[in-house]
């Protein structure tokens, strides 16, 4: 089973010309995104501040009956499609905003 190490949250601040991207904890920015026009550099930074959640629902989907899978046993149909069912949902949820 994989262990769930997280960046820390992401926070943005808008300075007009740059995006900058801080981590929750830090005081200085860890990245600055270039303004070019009024939505530019948002696609990259609302990407960004879901990265946690991304990795989050990336190893929670490769923890769902890992061992099974592994061991090439069978899983059953309706339990892994009940689970995708609610997983996709959480995922919708968790990444709102982000994917088009």
């Amino acid at each position: 089973m994989l262990k769930l190490l997280l960046p820390y949250p992401w926070r943005c601040r808008d300075t007009g010309d740059k995006l900058c991207i801080y981590a929750k904890t830090h005081l200085t920015p860890f990245a600055r995104i270039d303004r070019v026009g009024p939505d530019m550099g948002m696609t990259t930074v609302r990407t960004m501040t879901a990265a946690p959640e991304m990795l989050e629902l990336l190893i929670e989907a490769l923890n769902y009956q890992a061992l099974a899978f592994e061991r090439d046993e069978p899983v059953s149909g309706a339990d892994l499609v009940a689970w995708f069912t609610q997983w996709r949902e959480e995922a919708k949820r968790k990444l709102e905003g982000v994917a088009p």
